[in-house]
């Protein structure tokens, strides 16, 4: 069963532009990651410096894989130097109802 990851988080507001262009960049890479079945990200329409991300993994697993990865290159880091806070997170279980 697929697991939804639901993540918020509050950007920088001189970085709202840097970071739609960041994740363009490296959204590619995540999209071909082993076990990643989507993602899409999301702007807040009134809070302008809240960004979304809503992804799909086919395991909490291949997340935490994922993740490690993107620790090892360096874009966590540049991602986090970009935000105003810590992100969210929240793992949910998809339900087949």
């Amino acid at each position: 069963m697929s697991t939804l990851l639901i993540a918020e988080v509050k950007v920088k507001s001189d970085q709202i532009e840097n970071m739609r262009s960041y994740m363009k960049e490296i959204l590619p890479g995540t999209r071909s990651f082993e076990g990643n079945e989507g993602i899409d990200i999301y702007f807040d329409i009134e809070e302008k410096d809240v960004m979304v991300l809503v992804e799909k993994w086919e395991t909490p697993d291949h997340y935490h894989k994922y993740h490690e990865w993107r620790v090892s290159t360096g874009v966590i880091d540049k991602l986090r130097s970009m935000l105003a806070g810590r992100p969210s997170r929240r793992f949910l279980e998809i339900v087949d109802a």
